[in-house]
């Protein structure tokens, strides 16, 4: 018998808090890198195969 039953809600609450800050992380340092490297967002996208509808 489980006497914890938020266990799967405080996990979940964990996951999500901890995948927020990982993809920040990763957002900085690919813009610092793409700055350094003087690359536009455009030309970012367009190496990836990224198509965009806003030009």
């Amino acid at each position: 018998m489980n006497n914890n039953k938020n266990h799967k809600t405080d996990d979940i609450k964990t996951i999500d808090s901890i995948e927020k800050k990982n993809i920040s992380v990763v957002c900085k340092s690919i813009k610092y890198y793409r700055e350094k490297l003087g690359m536009e967002q455009k030309e970012l996208g367009q190496r990836l195969g990224v198509i965009g509808n806003s030009y």
